[in-house]
Protein backbone atom coordinates (compact mmCIF):
# COMPACT_ATOMS: atom_id res chain seq x y z
CA UNK A 1 0.00 0.00 0.00
CA UNK A 2 2.94 2.19 0.95
CA UNK A 3 4.78 1.63 -1.95
CA UNK A 4 1.40 1.84 -4.63
CA UNK A 5 0.45 5.79 -2.48
CA UNK A 6 4.07 6.40 -3.21
CA UNK A 7 3.87 5.73 -6.82
CA UNK A 8 0.62 7.57 -7.20
CA UNK A 9 2.59 10.77 -5.49
CA UNK A 10 5.06 10.75 -7.69
CA UNK A 11 2.89 10.34 -10.73
CA UNK A 12 1.11 12.74 -9.33
CA UNK A 13 3.83 15.23 -8.99
CA UNK A 14 5.13 14.12 -12.63
CA UNK A 15 1.79 15.73 -14.06
CA UNK A 16 2.14 18.72 -12.14
CA UNK A 17 5.62 19.01 -13.55
CA UNK A 18 4.63 18.33 -17.02
CA UNK A 19 1.47 20.62 -16.52
CA UNK A 20 4.11 23.48 -15.46
CA UNK A 21 6.46 22.71 -18.38
CA UNK A 22 3.78 22.82 -21.10
CA UNK A 23 2.41 26.08 -19.53
CA UNK A 24 5.87 27.63 -19.57
CA UNK A 25 6.80 26.79 -23.23
CA UNK A 26 3.14 28.16 -23.75
CA UNK A 27 3.96 31.34 -22.26
CA UNK A 28 7.62 30.96 -23.94
CA UNK A 29 5.95 30.55 -27.36
CA UNK A 30 3.49 33.10 -27.39
CA UNK A 31 5.90 35.44 -25.38
CA UNK A 32 8.43 34.52 -28.48
CA UNK A 33 5.79 35.35 -30.70
CA UNK A 34 4.19 38.49 -29.55
CA UNK A 35 8.08 39.63 -29.42
CA UNK A 36 8.00 38.71 -33.33
CA UNK A 37 5.11 40.73 -34.35
CA UNK A 38 5.85 43.53 -32.22
CA UNK A 39 9.62 43.65 -34.13
CA UNK A 40 7.46 43.12 -37.25
CA UNK A 41 4.60 45.48 -36.02
CA UNK A 42 7.31 48.20 -35.26
CA UNK A 43 9.18 47.89 -38.72
CA UNK A 44 6.12 48.60 -40.28
CA UNK A 45 5.08 51.54 -38.50
CA UNK A 46 8.50 52.89 -38.51
CA UNK A 47 8.45 52.38 -42.18
CA UNK A 48 5.22 54.88 -42.27
CA UNK A 49 6.73 57.31 -40.14
CA UNK A 50 9.67 57.57 -42.56
CA UNK A 51 6.96 57.45 -45.04
CA UNK A 52 4.87 60.60 -43.54
CA UNK A 53 7.99 62.89 -42.95
CA UNK A 54 8.55 62.11 -46.79
CA UNK A 55 4.81 62.92 -47.75
CA UNK A 56 5.21 66.35 -45.84
CA UNK A 57 8.01 67.38 -48.41
CA UNK A 58 6.57 65.11 -51.41
CA UNK A 59 2.59 65.31 -51.32
CA UNK A 60 2.39 62.62 -54.27
CA UNK A 61 4.54 60.24 -51.88
CA UNK A 62 2.32 57.14 -50.49
CA UNK A 63 2.31 54.60 -47.80
CA UNK A 64 3.51 51.15 -48.38
CA UNK A 65 0.42 49.06 -48.93
CA UNK A 66 1.85 45.88 -49.90
CA UNK A 67 1.48 44.31 -46.66
CA UNK A 68 -1.72 41.58 -47.14
CA UNK A 69 -2.35 42.01 -43.34
CA UNK A 70 -4.62 44.89 -41.44
CA UNK A 71 -1.51 46.88 -41.76
CA UNK A 72 -1.26 47.04 -45.11
CA UNK A 73 -5.19 47.54 -45.93
CA UNK A 74 -4.45 50.50 -43.40
CA UNK A 75 -2.05 51.75 -45.21
CA UNK A 76 -4.26 51.66 -48.54
CA UNK A 77 -7.24 53.17 -46.68
CA UNK A 78 -4.82 56.40 -45.90
CA UNK A 79 -3.28 56.41 -49.05
CA UNK A 80 -7.10 56.97 -50.81
CA UNK A 81 -7.21 59.94 -48.13
CA UNK A 82 -4.36 61.22 -49.19
CA UNK A 83 -5.38 61.29 -52.43
CA UNK A 84 -8.90 62.35 -51.95
CA UNK A 85 -7.55 65.22 -49.86
CA UNK A 86 -4.95 66.24 -53.12
CA UNK A 87 -7.73 66.33 -55.21
CA UNK A 88 -10.10 68.77 -53.30
CA UNK A 89 -7.10 70.90 -52.46
CA UNK A 90 -6.03 71.23 -56.05
CA UNK A 91 -9.63 72.10 -56.83
CA UNK A 92 -10.20 74.78 -54.30
CA UNK A 93 -6.78 76.01 -54.99
CA UNK A 94 -8.37 76.54 -58.40
CA UNK A 95 -11.28 78.30 -57.03
CA UNK A 96 -9.05 80.44 -55.05
CA UNK A 97 -6.46 81.56 -58.21
CA UNK A 98 -8.98 81.99 -60.81
CA UNK A 99 -12.70 83.10 -61.16
CA UNK A 100 -15.41 80.47 -61.95
CA UNK A 101 -17.34 83.03 -64.56
CA UNK A 102 -14.39 84.30 -66.64
CA UNK A 103 -11.28 82.06 -65.87
CA UNK A 104 -8.95 84.84 -65.53
CA UNK A 105 -6.87 85.27 -62.57
CA UNK A 106 -8.65 86.53 -58.32
CA UNK A 107 -6.76 88.98 -57.00
CA UNK A 108 -5.08 86.55 -54.95
CA UNK A 109 -4.36 84.67 -58.14
CA UNK A 110 -2.82 87.08 -59.88
CA UNK A 111 -0.94 88.13 -56.19
CA UNK A 112 0.27 84.72 -56.02
CA UNK A 113 1.14 84.25 -60.22
CA UNK A 114 3.53 87.52 -59.42
CA UNK A 115 4.50 86.94 -56.32
CA UNK A 116 8.13 88.30 -55.77
CA UNK A 117 7.74 90.00 -59.66
CA UNK A 118 9.31 93.43 -59.46
CA UNK A 119 9.26 93.87 -63.39
CA UNK A 120 5.37 94.64 -63.96
CA UNK A 121 4.80 97.90 -66.08
CA UNK A 122 1.89 98.75 -66.22
CA UNK A 123 -1.99 97.74 -64.56
CA UNK A 124 -5.21 98.90 -66.31
CA UNK A 125 -8.30 98.31 -64.02
CA UNK A 126 -11.73 98.54 -65.50
CA UNK A 127 -15.10 99.11 -63.79
CA UNK A 128 -18.88 98.05 -65.37
CA UNK A 129 -21.18 100.04 -64.90
CA UNK A 130 -24.43 99.88 -63.66
CA UNK A 131 -24.59 96.03 -62.67
CA UNK A 132 -27.25 96.19 -60.47
CA UNK A 133 -29.90 97.95 -62.66
CA UNK A 134 -28.73 95.86 -65.52
CA UNK A 135 -29.35 93.01 -63.33
CA UNK A 136 -32.52 94.26 -62.40
CA UNK A 137 -33.57 94.95 -65.68
CA UNK A 138 -32.24 91.86 -67.65
CA UNK A 139 -31.42 89.44 -65.03
CA UNK A 140 -28.56 87.79 -63.77
CA UNK A 141 -27.44 85.86 -66.88
CA UNK A 142 -27.06 88.97 -69.54
CA UNK A 143 -24.64 90.89 -66.32
CA UNK A 144 -23.28 87.28 -66.33
CA UNK A 145 -22.44 86.88 -70.09
CA UNK A 146 -21.26 90.93 -70.62
CA UNK A 147 -18.62 89.90 -67.86
CA UNK A 148 -17.52 86.60 -69.33
CA UNK A 149 -17.42 88.44 -72.80
CA UNK A 150 -15.39 91.53 -71.35
CA UNK A 151 -12.54 89.36 -69.69
CA UNK A 152 -12.68 87.38 -73.29
CA UNK A 153 -11.97 90.53 -74.64
CA UNK A 154 -8.70 91.47 -72.01
CA UNK A 155 -7.66 88.24 -72.68
CA UNK A 156 -7.10 88.72 -76.33
CA UNK A 157 -4.49 91.36 -75.57
CA UNK A 158 -1.85 88.90 -75.77
CA UNK A 159 0.25 86.83 -73.70
CA UNK A 160 2.56 89.69 -72.51
CA UNK A 161 -0.80 90.58 -70.57
CA UNK A 162 -2.27 88.61 -67.37
CA UNK A 163 -6.14 89.47 -66.86
CA UNK A 164 -7.55 89.68 -63.04
CA UNK A 165 -11.33 90.02 -61.71
CA UNK A 166 -10.70 91.88 -59.06
CA UNK A 167 -14.55 91.97 -58.17
CA UNK A 168 -18.20 91.24 -59.16
CA UNK A 169 -17.61 94.64 -61.77
CA UNK A 170 -13.87 95.45 -61.84
CA UNK A 171 -11.31 93.27 -64.13
CA UNK A 172 -7.67 94.56 -64.35
CA UNK A 173 -4.86 93.88 -67.37
CA UNK A 174 -1.10 93.62 -66.04
CA UNK A 175 2.12 93.46 -68.09
CA UNK A 176 5.36 93.20 -67.89
CA UNK A 177 6.42 94.16 -71.37
CA UNK A 178 7.74 97.43 -71.46
CA UNK A 179 5.81 100.13 -73.92
CA UNK A 180 3.05 97.71 -74.87
CA UNK A 181 -0.50 99.03 -73.52
CA UNK A 182 -2.40 101.82 -74.68
CA UNK A 183 -5.13 102.51 -71.85
CA UNK A 184 -6.92 104.39 -74.41
CA UNK A 185 -6.61 102.63 -77.29
CA UNK A 186 -7.16 99.65 -75.19
CA UNK A 187 -10.52 100.95 -73.71
CA UNK A 188 -11.84 101.93 -77.18
CA UNK A 189 -11.53 98.21 -78.36
CA UNK A 190 -13.12 96.90 -75.05
CA UNK A 191 -16.12 99.37 -75.61
CA UNK A 192 -16.89 98.22 -78.95
CA UNK A 193 -20.32 97.01 -79.48
CA UNK A 194 -21.06 93.47 -77.93
CA UNK A 195 -23.28 90.84 -79.55
CA UNK A 196 -25.29 88.98 -76.89
CA UNK A 197 -28.16 87.14 -77.17
CA UNK A 198 -30.45 90.50 -75.95
CA UNK A 199 -29.06 91.96 -79.23
CA UNK A 200 -26.20 94.52 -79.92
CA UNK A 201 -25.24 96.19 -76.36
CA UNK A 202 -22.99 99.50 -75.83
CA UNK A 203 -21.05 99.95 -72.54
CA UNK A 204 -18.96 102.30 -71.90
CA UNK A 205 -17.28 101.75 -68.70
CA UNK A 206 -14.67 103.41 -66.41
CA UNK A 207 -10.98 102.75 -66.07
CA UNK A 208 -7.60 103.61 -63.81
CA UNK A 209 -4.77 103.47 -65.15
CA UNK A 210 -0.88 102.99 -63.68
CA UNK A 211 2.82 102.36 -65.28
CA UNK A 212 6.42 101.86 -64.09
CA UNK A 213 8.22 101.75 -66.98
CA UNK A 214 11.40 100.34 -64.15
CA UNK A 215 8.90 98.02 -63.21
CA UNK A 216 6.96 97.51 -59.79
CA UNK A 217 5.25 94.96 -57.81
CA UNK A 218 1.38 93.64 -59.19
CA UNK A 219 0.05 95.03 -55.75
CA UNK A 220 1.89 98.51 -55.57
CA UNK A 221 0.58 98.96 -59.79
CA UNK A 222 -2.90 97.77 -58.60
CA UNK A 223 -3.20 99.90 -56.06
CA UNK A 224 -2.19 103.00 -58.15
CA UNK A 225 -4.47 101.64 -60.77
CA UNK A 226 -7.02 101.60 -58.30
CA UNK A 227 -6.60 105.08 -56.97
CA UNK A 228 -6.83 106.51 -60.55
CA UNK A 229 -9.91 104.24 -61.07
CA UNK A 230 -11.38 106.19 -58.55
CA UNK A 231 -10.62 109.36 -59.28
CA UNK A 232 -12.60 108.88 -62.54
CA UNK A 233 -15.59 107.64 -61.12
CA UNK A 234 -15.82 110.16 -58.18
CA UNK A 235 -15.27 113.09 -61.31
CA UNK A 236 -17.34 111.11 -63.61
CA UNK A 237 -14.49 110.51 -66.26
CA UNK A 238 -13.59 107.99 -68.37
CA UNK A 239 -10.08 106.80 -68.11
CA UNK A 240 -8.12 108.11 -65.12
CA UNK A 241 -4.45 108.11 -65.03
CA UNK A 242 -2.21 107.48 -62.22
CA UNK A 243 -0.06 110.41 -60.80
CA UNK A 244 1.81 110.88 -57.65
CA UNK A 245 -0.58 114.65 -57.34
CA UNK A 246 -3.62 111.80 -57.73
CA UNK A 247 -1.51 109.55 -54.56
CA UNK A 248 -1.30 112.56 -52.53
CA UNK A 249 -4.97 113.48 -53.16
CA UNK A 250 -5.88 109.96 -52.35
CA UNK A 251 -4.06 110.33 -48.99
CA UNK A 252 -5.98 114.04 -48.22
CA UNK A 253 -9.11 112.18 -49.20
CA UNK A 254 -8.51 109.38 -46.86
CA UNK A 255 -8.19 112.22 -44.26
CA UNK A 256 -10.95 113.96 -45.25
CA UNK A 257 -13.27 110.96 -44.53
CA UNK A 258 -11.88 110.52 -40.99
CA UNK A 259 -12.86 114.34 -40.18
CA UNK A 260 -15.59 114.68 -42.25
CA UNK A 261 -18.31 112.83 -39.03
CA UNK A 262 -17.40 115.61 -37.03
CA UNK A 263 -17.82 118.45 -39.25
CA UNK A 264 -21.15 119.30 -38.72
CA UNK A 265 -20.40 119.61 -34.30
CA UNK A 266 -17.48 122.05 -35.29
CA UNK A 267 -19.62 124.53 -37.45
CA UNK A 268 -17.16 123.80 -40.54
CA UNK A 269 -20.58 122.96 -42.60
CA UNK A 270 -22.91 124.90 -44.02
CA UNK A 271 -25.81 125.69 -46.84
CA UNK A 272 -25.32 127.64 -49.55
CA UNK A 273 -28.32 128.27 -52.01
CA UNK A 274 -28.59 129.11 -55.89
CA UNK A 275 -31.63 130.80 -57.17
CA UNK A 276 -33.66 129.69 -59.68
CA UNK A 277 -35.21 132.54 -61.86
CA UNK A 278 -38.32 132.92 -64.22
CA UNK A 279 -36.83 133.74 -67.98
CA UNK A 280 -38.81 136.13 -68.66
CA UNK A 281 -39.48 138.00 -65.65
CA UNK A 282 -36.69 137.66 -63.62
CA UNK A 283 -38.68 136.26 -60.62
CA UNK A 284 -36.95 134.09 -57.92
CA UNK A 285 -39.06 130.57 -57.68
CA UNK A 286 -36.72 128.85 -55.30
CA UNK A 287 -33.55 128.19 -54.13
CA UNK A 288 -31.35 125.04 -54.66
CA UNK A 289 -29.52 124.28 -51.42
CA UNK A 290 -26.06 123.16 -52.13
CA UNK A 291 -23.59 121.76 -48.84
CA UNK A 292 -20.10 123.51 -47.93
CA UNK A 293 -17.20 122.29 -46.14
CA UNK A 294 -14.86 124.32 -44.82
CA UNK A 295 -12.28 122.82 -43.92
CA UNK A 296 -9.54 124.18 -40.91
CA UNK A 297 -7.00 123.39 -42.66
CA UNK A 298 -7.53 122.62 -46.18
CA UNK A 299 -10.00 125.60 -46.88
CA UNK A 300 -12.84 125.47 -48.67
CA UNK A 301 -13.34 121.50 -49.66
CA UNK A 302 -15.41 121.19 -53.15
CA UNK A 303 -18.42 118.78 -52.77
CA UNK A 304 -16.84 117.12 -55.99
CA UNK A 305 -14.12 116.00 -53.27
CA UNK A 306 -16.07 115.26 -50.27
CA UNK A 307 -19.48 114.05 -51.24
CA UNK A 308 -18.29 110.56 -52.83
CA UNK A 309 -15.70 110.31 -49.75
CA UNK A 310 -19.34 110.49 -47.53
CA UNK A 311 -20.98 108.00 -50.33
CA UNK A 312 -18.20 105.47 -50.14
CA UNK A 313 -17.54 105.75 -46.50
CA UNK A 314 -21.71 105.27 -45.67
CA UNK A 315 -21.37 108.92 -43.99
CA UNK A 316 -24.20 110.28 -46.85
CA UNK A 317 -27.29 108.91 -44.62
CA UNK A 318 -26.43 111.56 -42.03
CA UNK A 319 -25.08 113.54 -44.24
CA UNK A 320 -27.96 114.19 -46.56
CA UNK A 321 -30.29 113.99 -43.22
CA UNK A 322 -28.15 117.47 -42.07
CA UNK A 323 -28.60 119.33 -45.18
CA UNK A 324 -32.12 118.57 -45.34
CA UNK A 325 -32.91 119.58 -42.13
CA UNK A 326 -30.68 122.59 -42.35
CA UNK A 327 -31.85 123.83 -45.97
CA UNK A 328 -35.66 123.51 -44.51
CA UNK A 329 -35.32 124.62 -41.29
CA UNK A 330 -33.43 128.28 -42.98
CA UNK A 331 -35.82 128.55 -45.51
CA UNK A 332 -38.89 128.02 -43.51
CA UNK A 333 -37.12 130.87 -41.38
CA UNK A 334 -36.29 132.86 -44.96
CA UNK A 335 -40.06 133.18 -45.29
CA UNK A 336 -40.94 135.88 -42.97
CA UNK A 337 -38.95 138.56 -45.81
CA UNK A 338 -39.75 135.91 -48.26
CA UNK A 339 -43.13 134.04 -48.04
CA UNK A 340 -43.22 131.98 -50.89
CA UNK A 341 -39.62 130.56 -50.52
CA UNK A 342 -39.19 127.10 -51.27
CA UNK A 343 -35.64 125.31 -51.56
CA UNK A 344 -34.52 122.27 -53.71
CA UNK A 345 -32.16 119.15 -51.85
CA UNK A 346 -30.00 116.77 -54.11
CA UNK A 347 -30.66 113.50 -52.95
CA UNK A 348 -28.10 110.94 -53.32
CA UNK A 349 -28.69 107.25 -54.78
CA UNK A 350 -27.59 105.55 -51.23
CA UNK A 351 -30.22 107.76 -49.92
CA UNK A 352 -32.84 107.04 -52.00
CA UNK A 353 -32.47 103.64 -52.11
CA UNK A 354 -32.95 103.45 -48.37
CA UNK A 355 -35.76 100.92 -47.43
CA UNK A 356 -37.38 104.21 -45.40
CA UNK A 357 -36.15 107.47 -47.51
CA UNK A 358 -39.46 109.13 -47.93
CA UNK A 359 -40.47 108.37 -44.38
CA UNK A 360 -37.41 109.96 -43.21
CA UNK A 361 -37.81 113.37 -45.72
CA UNK A 362 -41.70 113.43 -44.15
CA UNK A 363 -40.78 113.10 -40.28
CA UNK A 364 -38.05 115.29 -40.98
CA UNK A 365 -40.96 118.02 -42.54
CA UNK A 366 -43.16 117.21 -39.63
CA UNK A 367 -40.29 118.00 -36.64
CA UNK A 368 -39.63 121.21 -38.38
CA UNK A 369 -43.48 122.36 -38.83
CA UNK A 370 -42.59 123.13 -42.50
CA UNK A 371 -45.53 122.11 -45.00
CA UNK A 372 -44.59 119.80 -47.53
CA UNK A 373 -44.85 122.07 -50.61
CA UNK A 374 -41.54 124.11 -49.57
CA UNK A 375 -39.59 121.06 -50.69
CA UNK A 376 -38.57 119.87 -54.08
CA UNK A 377 -36.35 116.75 -53.67
CA UNK A 378 -34.05 116.67 -56.55
CA UNK A 379 -32.66 112.74 -57.92
CA UNK A 380 -30.92 112.15 -61.23
CA UNK A 381 -32.22 109.19 -64.05
CA UNK A 382 -29.21 106.95 -63.10
CA UNK A 383 -29.96 107.23 -59.07
CA UNK A 384 -33.53 106.05 -59.94
CA UNK A 385 -32.59 102.93 -62.45
CA UNK A 386 -30.42 101.50 -59.76
CA UNK A 387 -33.51 100.50 -58.57
CA UNK A 388 -37.02 101.82 -60.64
CA UNK A 389 -39.59 100.29 -58.38
CA UNK A 390 -38.37 101.20 -55.15
CA UNK A 391 -37.29 104.54 -55.81
CA UNK A 392 -40.59 105.23 -58.11
CA UNK A 393 -42.44 104.27 -54.31
CA UNK A 394 -40.46 106.79 -52.21
CA UNK A 395 -41.43 109.55 -54.93
CA UNK A 396 -44.76 108.67 -54.88
CA UNK A 397 -45.25 109.10 -51.78
CA UNK A 398 -43.22 111.86 -51.01
CA UNK A 399 -45.60 113.68 -54.03
CA UNK A 400 -48.90 112.43 -52.82
CA UNK A 401 -47.83 114.21 -49.30
CA UNK A 402 -47.13 117.69 -51.60
CA UNK A 403 -43.08 117.55 -51.50
CA UNK A 404 -42.46 117.95 -55.30
CA UNK A 405 -39.85 115.64 -57.80
CA UNK A 406 -37.52 117.37 -59.82
CA UNK A 407 -35.12 115.30 -62.71
CA UNK A 408 -31.80 116.72 -62.28
CA UNK A 409 -28.78 116.59 -64.99
CA UNK A 410 -31.42 115.87 -67.19
CA UNK A 411 -29.51 115.64 -70.99
CA UNK A 412 -26.02 114.25 -69.67
CA UNK A 413 -24.71 111.01 -70.56
CA UNK A 414 -27.43 108.42 -72.31
CA UNK A 415 -30.68 110.19 -70.82
CA UNK A 416 -34.17 108.50 -72.29
CA UNK A 417 -36.93 111.47 -72.95
CA UNK A 418 -38.98 108.29 -72.47
CA UNK A 419 -38.63 108.28 -68.33
CA UNK A 420 -40.13 112.12 -68.71
CA UNK A 421 -43.70 109.92 -69.18
CA UNK A 422 -42.53 106.81 -66.82
CA UNK A 423 -41.05 109.08 -63.54
CA UNK A 424 -43.44 110.52 -61.02
CA UNK A 425 -41.97 113.92 -61.47
CA UNK A 426 -42.72 117.56 -61.65
CA UNK A 427 -39.54 119.76 -62.46
CA UNK A 428 -36.78 118.98 -65.39
CA UNK A 429 -33.51 120.32 -65.07
CA UNK A 430 -31.24 120.23 -68.18
CA UNK A 431 -27.67 119.45 -67.43
CA UNK A 432 -25.77 122.54 -68.27
CA UNK A 433 -24.08 120.41 -71.23
CA UNK A 434 -27.04 120.35 -72.95
CA UNK A 435 -27.48 124.34 -73.05
CA UNK A 436 -23.78 124.91 -74.12
CA UNK A 437 -24.13 122.34 -76.56
CA UNK A 438 -27.05 124.63 -78.49
CA UNK A 439 -24.60 126.97 -78.80
CA UNK A 440 -22.56 125.24 -81.47
CA UNK A 441 -24.94 123.68 -83.38
CA UNK A 442 -28.43 123.65 -84.84
CA UNK A 443 -29.33 119.65 -83.94
CA UNK A 444 -28.65 120.33 -80.72
CA UNK A 445 -30.54 123.36 -80.51
CA UNK A 446 -33.33 121.17 -81.81
CA UNK A 447 -32.86 118.80 -79.84
CA UNK A 448 -33.07 121.00 -76.40
CA UNK A 449 -36.24 122.60 -78.35
CA UNK A 450 -37.96 119.17 -78.47
CA UNK A 451 -36.85 118.42 -74.99
CA UNK A 452 -38.33 121.66 -73.88
CA UNK A 453 -41.92 120.95 -75.56
CA UNK A 454 -42.27 117.60 -74.73
CA UNK A 455 -41.90 118.12 -71.03
CA UNK A 456 -44.15 121.50 -70.99
CA UNK A 457 -46.64 119.04 -73.43
CA UNK A 458 -46.48 116.90 -70.58
CA UNK A 459 -46.98 119.35 -67.41
CA UNK A 460 -43.70 119.42 -65.93
CA UNK A 461 -41.82 122.58 -65.00
CA UNK A 462 -37.93 123.07 -67.17
CA UNK A 463 -35.08 124.49 -65.45
CA UNK A 464 -32.17 125.41 -67.50
CA UNK A 465 -28.67 124.83 -65.56
CA UNK A 466 -25.53 126.59 -66.00
CA UNK A 467 -26.68 129.97 -67.66
CA UNK A 468 -23.19 131.41 -67.36
CA UNK A 469 -23.23 134.66 -69.58
CA UNK A 470 -26.92 137.20 -71.03
CA UNK A 471 -26.15 135.21 -74.59
CA UNK A 472 -27.18 131.84 -72.66
CA UNK A 473 -30.20 133.54 -71.19
CA UNK A 474 -31.40 135.28 -74.60
CA UNK A 475 -31.28 131.46 -76.03
CA UNK A 476 -33.61 130.09 -73.33
CA UNK A 477 -36.20 132.51 -74.22
CA UNK A 478 -35.49 131.69 -77.85
CA UNK A 479 -36.26 128.27 -77.01
CA UNK A 480 -38.95 128.98 -74.17
CA UNK A 481 -37.48 127.56 -71.60
CA UNK A 482 -39.63 129.17 -68.60
CA UNK A 483 -36.92 128.78 -65.72
CA UNK A 484 -33.16 129.49 -65.44
CA UNK A 485 -30.16 128.20 -63.33
CA UNK A 486 -26.43 129.22 -63.62
CA UNK A 487 -23.75 131.71 -62.22
CA UNK A 488 -25.04 134.59 -64.66
CA UNK A 489 -27.96 134.74 -62.42
CA UNK A 490 -26.27 134.16 -58.95
CA UNK A 491 -23.57 132.33 -57.39
CA UNK A 492 -24.11 130.51 -54.36
CA UNK A 493 -24.08 131.95 -51.36
CA UNK A 494 -25.18 131.88 -47.42
CA UNK A 495 -29.00 132.63 -47.28
CA UNK A 496 -28.63 135.93 -45.42
CA UNK A 497 -26.20 136.77 -48.19
CA UNK A 498 -28.68 136.19 -51.07
CA UNK A 499 -31.54 137.48 -49.97
CA UNK A 500 -29.78 141.03 -49.81
CA UNK A 501 -29.27 140.25 -53.64
CA UNK A 502 -32.98 139.57 -54.17
CA UNK A 503 -34.55 142.02 -57.15
CA UNK A 504 -36.81 144.45 -55.94
CA UNK A 505 -40.37 142.83 -56.69
CA UNK A 506 -38.67 139.38 -57.45
CA UNK A 507 -41.55 137.20 -56.05
CA UNK A 508 -43.13 134.66 -57.66
CA UNK A 509 -45.22 135.73 -60.89
CA UNK A 510 -47.42 132.28 -61.09
CA UNK A 511 -47.16 128.94 -59.10
CA UNK A 512 -43.55 127.19 -59.40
Amino acid sequence: MRQTRAVSQAGAATTQQLRLAVILAGLLTGAGLLWFLNRRVLRVLEGYKRDVQRIAQDPAHRLDSRDRTELGLLAGTINDLLDHLQTREAQLRQRAQHDELTGAYTLAGLLERLDGDQTVRSALVVEVPRLQEWTGLYGEHFVDTLIAALAARMRAAGPPHLNARLSTSTLALVTRAPGQLDPAALLEQLEQPFRLSEGEVMVKFTAGYAEAPEGLSAQILLRHAGIALQHALDHHEHLGLFTETLLRRSQEAHLLETQLPGAAARGELFVAYQPVIEVNTGAWVTLEALLRWTHPVFGPVSPATFVPIAERSGQIYALGDWVLRAAVREVLQARALWPQARVNVNVSPAQLLMPDFAARVLAALDALQAPAELLTVEVTESTVMQNVSLACTHLRRLREAGVRVALDDFGSGHSSLGVLTELPLDVVKLDRSFLRATLTGSRQAALLHGAIRLATDLGLRVVAEGVEDQAMLERLRELQCTYAQGYHIARPQPLATLLALRPPGAEIQREF
